[in-house]
This record gives structure tokens, C-alpha cells and sequence, in this order.
């Protein structure tokens, strides 16, 4: 994040550590209490008219470990957010996003001998129909020209568990990558065999 203090007006950049813009960030005033704002497209946010230049910012970005930094006394402060590493937050980090001319779901199916017969499966949460996407074999698979909106995606491959994220926030002009190799395990099946007893033999009365 790079930050420029002109008198109370406190602008800056968002980015990730690959020095990818952020958009749609949340940048809060928090000490002492004060307004909030989001990055636009660019990842860039402006204060106008703070009423110190003394402050604390909160940054929170979908995915990614929230930070509390220090706004001044510094001119100039580079401040990355990472992506989380463990499921502690509101949100788990089940994914990762940067700046795209469309908006699309990009991932990585890890399967042992799996062969063409998989499907994923991508739901608007609001209702609408399913998207449906024939997996051949395993490697990348991406639903492209995405409506922005919050989906449900679901992996089902006969003999394999399923796969499945409960939501998932499709942005505009956002590329959305599954974070990590989705590794299918294997289902054992189990088989049913009947047994029968003879019964007594039949006796006829004469």
C-alpha cells in the first residue's frame, strides 16, 4: 500500500504482495474513529478533509489477512496485504483474486487416474440457473464471462468425494483463482453380498 499525506487529505494504493491492485477494499479510520472507504477499480482511495493527519487505518480485503497501519507521522509507507493462511477470520481464504478485463473462476484438479466424466458446477446463491462445466481429465478449468455475484461450486466426479465451496464473491473485472491444487480423494465403495441359510428340506405327508 502506498500512502501520500497531503495536510488532511490521505490518499493511497492497495495492492497485494505481487504488487497486484486491490479493488473493492475496505480502508477504515480507526484512531481516532473516522470515516471508512473502498478501493475503486485501481485499487485507489482517498480521505478528503481528515480532521488530523495522525490516524490508523484498518485494511480489509476479501481473502486476505486484515492490517492495522499507521498512517503518519511517515510521508510514504509500503504496507502489502497477504493472503490469510488459516481459516481464524470471518472469511475463509478458500480463494484468491486479482485485476482481469472480465470477470471469471480459474482452478487446478489434482486427481489420480481421473479420467473425462467429471462437472463442475457453479450456482448463483441468488438464484438463477447453474452453470455447468464438462472437466476433461485433470489440470485447469475456468468459467469464463462471469456475472459478478456470490456463487456455490461444486466438483463431482464418479468415485471420487466431492468437491465443494459454499460461497465465493465474483467481482467485476476480477480474476478469481481457487487457492491451491484441489486434490480429489477417492471413495471406497462398498458392496453388499446376501447370504442365505438353507432352509429345512420340504416334507410331504403321505
Amino acid at each position: 500500500m502506498t500512502l501520500l499525506l497531503l495536510a488532511a487529505t490521505l490518499t493511497g494504493l492497495i495492492t497485494d504482495t505481487a504488487g497486484a491492485a486491490i479493488a473493492n477494499a475496505t480502508v477504515e479510520v480507526v484512531n481516532p474513529t473516522g470515516p471508512a472507504t473502498k478501493t475503486d477499480e485501481t485499487g485507489h482511495f482517498r480521505f478528503p478533509d481528515l480532521p488530523s493527519a495522525q490516524v490508523q487505518l484498518r485494511i480489509r480485503a476479501l481473502g486476505f489477512a486484515t492490517q492495522v497501519c499507521p498512517a503518519a507521522p511517515v510521508i510514504r509507507m509500503e504496507v502489502n496485504l497477504e493472503l490469510q493462511c488459516c481459516y481464524c477470520e470471518e472469511t475463509p481464504p478458500r480463494y484468491k483474486q486479482k485485476p482481469a478485463a472480465t470477470a471469471s473462476l480459474k482452478g487446478d484438479i489434482f486427481a489420480t487416474g481421473l479420467d473425462d466424466n467429471g462437472e463442475a458446477t457453479l450456482t448463483p446463491r441468488a438464484g438463477g440457473a447453474p452453470i455447468r462445466l464438462h472437466l476433461v481429465g485433470p489440470g485447469t478449468f475456468e468459467f469464463p464471462n462471469l456475472p459478478p455475484g456470490r456463487y456455490s461450486l461444486k466438483i463431482a466426479v464418479p468415485t471420487y468425494a466431492n468437491f465443494e465451496i459454499d460461497t465465493l464473491e465474483i467481482t467485476p473485472k476480477t480474476e478469481t483463482t481457487i487457492d491451491g491444487a484441489i486434490a480429489l480423494s477417492e471413495t471406497k465403495v462398498t458392496r453388499t453380498v446376501f447370504r442365505q441359510k438353507p432352509g429345512p428340506p420340504n416334507m410331504v405327508c403321505l
